[in-house]
């Protein structure tokens, strides 16, 4: 069987680090822009002003969604890296366990 490398976080050249744990989050963002982008492009070719309207409106809540939620998976990875390099594996696993709560406890409400 093969050994997969772990990488640590921790350290190293920061930059190095930093620059590939970032090539995820760049390509998610470009990936959401060019969704919006092509639903625009379609929507405004086969339906007409208003649904557009409607479509160019709607993609300002999706937006502020997805940064209040990308928001707090960066809180809570910033918490459980710091227990992480501390060497606190149960308050990383107390952070873990609490962020699953929020997420199930919370779903559907917003």
């Amino acid at each position: 069987m093969e050994r997969k490398k772990k990488v640590d976080m921790t350290t190293g050249p920061i930059m190095r680090n930093v620059f590939l744990f970032a090539i995820p989050i760049i390509l998610g963002n470009i990936l959401q822009q060019l969704y919006t982008t092509v639903d625009t492009l379609v929507i405004g070719q086969f339906c007409g002003s208003t649904s557009l309207a409607a479509v160019g409106t709607s993609s300002q809540p999706v937006e502020v969604l997805l940064c209040i939620f990308l928001g707090i998976g960066v809180g809570v990875s910033i918490l459980t890296l710091q227990y992480v390099g501390a060497g606190k594996k149960e308050k990383m696993h107390q952070v873990c366990e609490t962020s699953v709560l929020f997420v199930y406890k919370n779903r559907g409400t917003i």
